[in-house]
């Protein structure tokens, strides 16, 4: 399965281009590099784009340090 990396600035429209590929193909799988550490940190139990994420969670998640996130960066 290939990958689709969609970079930009915030708002955008990333998720907005990502929700209509997913549209015209089912399969797609939607998830950010946000998600993705907050779910190596514990913060979230799914790091799927359909799953709701809290602002508490990304507080969590700016609050984390800088170490630790480069070390999952490193590792996963």
């Amino acid at each position: 399965m290939p990958l689709i990396t969609i970079y930009g600035i915030n708002a955008s429209g990333k998720d907005s281009v990502a929700r209509n590929l997913q549209k015209i193909n089912s399969d797609i799988f939607i998830t950010s590099e946000s998600r993705l550490l907050m779910f190596h940190l514990g913060i979230i139990n799914n790091f799927s784009a359909q799953y709701p994420v809290s602002t508490q969670q990304y507080k969590q998640l700016e609050n984390t340090s800088q170490d630790i996130i480069k070390q999952i960066t490193n590792t996963h």
